[in-house]
């Protein structure tokens, strides 16, 4: 009788055979795939930066840009051509690979976005990998600003923001350690010892940490008293970083140390302090002063160094949580070099300080900490220059001033409401109704933001030019982060050119709408009676309220946002969008004919335009209806993603127009990572899907929750 072996055994076999067959299969195929991973990865490289014929992995430096990899871009003769790094950053869905080029100019040659985890919302962020958006970045140095040197994706805010930020990231390395184009701006914590000498102007103070071996491993001189473009470039790095990893004494013309020219007397004061430290005469100086205050994403961190009378000599500012591309750009020498050698208080908008495009609570944060931790100088003690002899190159960048003064001619003025208050206009007109004198005055408006149309550059743009003006055409362009104000400006020249400076003289005692109705009484015609309708936002429902012309253009328009976020979705009610619709018909799409959604509200902008589309379709009583949507709790689809919820209605509102009843709901569930997905669906007669709703109440966030979204269920 012949023996079985038992189930436990043969099972045992089985497994054995199966494990070496996989093995096996993996050890023939992993070299394919890393050849094939290899491959795709050099495709990517040469993709941004076509010159290079091959590329050599680079080791990376520990910095605070954050790169996954790093490659020396070689010509076909072994030559550096350029250089190509790669970052991860955090997009609306999840990781975003971002790759990019730069030559060595230190021009960017290229981008590419994506990567294996890429999970951007399908129609709105995913919209960051294509030529239109990426092209954008070609022939560019950095640091790059987004809406300001890069268009944003409409609608995607964050995910475009975190590809500027990751560009800005390799660039910026690339600048810093591979090109010696910029420094890290870091704060020394060693000892230091200062001397002061007389200059040009005032006070030269000179502060230096010395290394071990007694030679300079930091040096800042504070030159607050000496003249812009001459002394005053004393304090910069390429004057300073002649004597790094020096010992002196020094000379002019030895040892690779040369003088500032046309600023010998402060040259030779900062020489003279230099030497004196070196030699032992310097007095000891304070440690530095750090503070951290709360900014949009965690805390950020200040950390400065003070010069004897105060003002800032070296300052660094760590942002780990902020956002790329917005408030991650504090930690940038673009920025934290605005307060270098100026005392505090500080104030944005004032002594050539201005906050970050997009990222005031960034901005923000940062001042609270500088103004907690710089004790306040005497900003009326600073030395003016008076000496004719040395350097009578500051006297002209007055003069502009004075040819302004000087204007003979007429000055037309004309008000309008700005963002906080009214805006007036003096504008002086050639014959040929060019504008040849303008000067705007901003009492009530933001600074650093509104305010700056005060300034002459802005008003400059409008020189030697003739109305109808247009922002983006004819080299004018719009103060960024103060849409109101500029379209105030905008308005009144263009009425100034159209002879209205009567209506335009009025104080602006009405509210915002009053002015998008001028246009119709102009035409002495009776508008339209106003239509209402209202819809889903983002805390709430939106109310909009429009008056259409005979011909279906829009007459007028106000847009009742209570519940909506303050500086988000409330700005629908704003003149700066409302405006946007007046005189156009629907459809109405972002993004085209001049108009743009709200950044950072995708969920109010939509509703709006859902409302206003859907009475233009005549669909004004249904899109009154409040919007109940079926087992969506509102608070969780918004931390989603904000376009889910207003994006179901016009599906709904079509079926409706059909007056067909969809065929009834099909359920079925399977099982997902998590545990049960279950899904329901109507079909039309002709088979394809009407309706589609996903539910994951297991799956992970970010990952598998993703497919309840419309940007997954949409694609059916």
């Amino acid at each position: 009788m012949k023996k079985r072996l038992p189930a436990w055994a043969v099972l045992c076999v089985i497994g054995l055979v199966a494990g070496l067959l996989l093995s096996a299969t993996n050890q023939v195929t992993k070299g394919q795939i890393e050849q094939q991973e290899a491959l795709a990865a050099d495709a990517a490289r040469a993709g941004v930066m076509e010159a290079a014929n091959s590329f050599e992995a680079l080791e990376l430096e520990e910095s605070r840009y954050s790169l996954d990899s790093l490659y020396a871009g070689l010509s076909e003769s072994g030559e550096t051509v350029g250089y190509v790094g790669q970052t991860t950053v955090t997009g609306f869905g999840g990781p975003v690979e971002v790759i990019t080029g730069v030559d060595t100019e230190g021009t960017i040659t290229g981008i590419s976005v994506g990567g294996p985890d890429f999970s951007e919302t399908a129609g709105l962020g995913a919209r960051t990998k294509e030529s239109k958006f990426t092209d954008q970045f070609k022939g560019k140095k950095p640091t790059l600003v987004l809406k300001q040197d890069v268009d944003s994706v409409t609608g995607a805010s964050i995910s475009s923001g975190a590809v500027t930020g990751g560009v800005n990231a390799v660039a910026n390395y690339i600048y810093t350690y591979q090109l010696g184009l910029l420094e890290e701006d870091t704060v020394y914590t060693g000892a230091t010892s200062s001397a002061t000498e007389t200059g040009f102007g005032g006070d030269v103070t000179v502060t230096i940490g010395k290394a071990a071996d007694g030679t300079i491993e930091y040096l800042a001189i504070d030159t607050p008293g000496e003249t812009e473009g001459l002394g005053k470039r004393a304090s910069e790095k390429d004057f300073t970083r002649q004597f790094i990893g020096k010992s002196g004494p020094f000379t002019y013309g030895e040892d690779g140390i040369e003088a500032l020219t046309g600023a010998t007397v402060t040259s030779t004061a900062a020489l003279k302090a230099i030497n004196a430290v070196m030699a032992g005469e310097g007095v000891e100086s304070a440690e530095p002063v750090s503070a951290t205050a709360k900014g949009f994403g965690g805390d950020v961190t200040v950390t400065a160094r003070l010069n004897p009378d105060n003002s800032i000599s070296a300052l660094s500012i760590d942002t780990p949580n902020e956002t790329e591309g917005l408030g991650k750009r504090a930690s940038e020498s673009d920025f934290t070099g605005q307060f270098i050698g100026k005392m505090a208080p500080f104030a944005y908008g004032e002594d050539g300080i201005e906050a970050l495009t997009g990222a005031t609570v960034t901005s923000t944060a940062v001042l609270n900490a500088l103004n907690e931790i710089v004790p306040a100088g005497d900003k009326s003690a600073l030395p003016v220059s008076e000496e004719p002899e040395e350097e009578p190159a500051e006297e002209p960048a007055e003069e502009p001033a004075e040819e302004t003064a000087a204007y003979e001619g007429d000055i037309t003025t004309a008000s309008g409401k700005g963002f906080g208050g009214d805006v007036t206009v003096n504008a002086g007109l050639a014959e040929d109704g060019t504008i040849e004198y303008l000067a705007i005055d901003t009492p009530n408006e933001t600074d650093g933001l509104g305010k700056r149309a005060s300034e002459e550059a802005f008003t400059s743009q409008f020189i030697g030019k003739k109305a109808p003006f247009t922002y983006g055409e004819d080299g004018i362009e719009a103060l960024t982060g103060a849409t109101v104000t500029s379209t105030a400006v905008l308005d009144i020249l263009n009425g100034m050119g159209a002879g209205e400076t009567a209506e335009m003289e009025e104080p602006a005692e009405e509210p915002a709408e009053a002015a998008a109705e001028e246009p119709a009484e102009e035409t002495a015609e009776e508008p339209a009676a106003e239509t209402t309708a209202s819809g889903q936002g983002f805390g709430g429902e939106v109310t909009v309220k429009a008056a259409f012309a005979e011909d279906g253009t829009i007459a007028s328009l106000a847009i009742d946002t209570p519940n909506e976020t303050d500086g988000l979705g409330k700005r629908a009610s704003e003149e700066a969008f409302t405006s946007q619709f007046i005189g156009k018909k629907a459809p109405f799409a972002y993004g085209e004919d001049g108009i743009e959604a709200l950044t950072g509200a995708t969920v109010t902008s939509t509703a709006v335009l859902d409302i206003l589309n859907g009475m233009s379709a005549g669909e004004a009583a249904e899109t009154e209806e409040p919007a109940e949507e079926p087992a969506e709790e509102p608070a969780e689809a918004a931390a989603e993603e904000p376009v889910e919820e207003n994006k179901e209605e016009p599906a709904e509102a079509q079926a409706e127009e059909t007056a067909e009843e969809p065929a009834a709901e099909t359920t079925a569930s399977g099982q997902g990572f998590g545990g049960e997905v279950t899904v329901k669906a109507a079909f039309a007669e002709d088979g394809t899907i009407a309706s589609l709703a996903i539910d994951t109440p297991n799956e992970t966030e970010g990952l598998g929750k993703r497919a309840s979204e419309e940007a997954f269920t949409s694609q059916f």
